[in-house]
């Protein structure tokens, strides 16, 4: 962070820019910038999306004596810039893209999603089938159209009922 644009800055945060499944119910064996090409575009009004809107990652100075905050994306009284050196005052801002983002395939294609339900919550390993029904409503349907089609797909290979 040697450049002048970034000397009042202890981080920086680049945006995660969102991706959900394009519309792809089936897993291709292609990569994935060629098969997720439309970002998804949250609405700032709705309360639920607010996490996801504003998330990213952090670079952060090394030298600092680090006090964390409750998320650790940011640190208490220390100011956090943009990828263009502007200082960020609210952390919960809408994203900037313009210069640098980092491209996050949250749901992948609904077969892909159904693979990672199955392998359970990556801290807890959660498999229960209360567990698969939240994280599909609140989660992959966050990011996603709701259609029969997937509807169908998620309650035949799960075995669940979204209803």
């Amino acid at each position: 962070m040697s450049l002048p644009i970034f000397k009042n800055c202890s981080s920086i945060l680049i945006n995660w820019k969102y991706y959900g499944d394009n519309d792809n119910i089936y897993y291709e064996s292609r990569p994935l910038q060629q098969r997720f090409t439309k970002p998804f575009y949250f609405n700032n009004k709705n309360k639920r999306n607010i996490y996801f809107y504003c998330a990213g990652k952090t670079i952060i100075r090394s030298r600092l004596n680090l006090t964390w905050a409750h998320f650790p994306h940011y640190l208490k009284n220390k100011p956090m810039c943009r990828p263009n050196g502007k200082i960020l005052k609210n952390y919960f801002s809408p994203p900037n893209y313009s210069k640098a983002f980092i491209k996050h395939y949250a749901t992948k294609s609904t077969e892909e999603f159904i693979e990672r339900l199955i392998r359970g919550a990556v801290l807890t390993k959660n498999t229960s089938k209360k567990y698969m029904i939240y994280r599909i409503k609140h989660y992959y349907f966050l990011f996603n159209n709701l259609n029969n089609e997937k509807k169908n797909f998620f309650e035949r290979k799960l075995n669940i009922s979204l209803n």
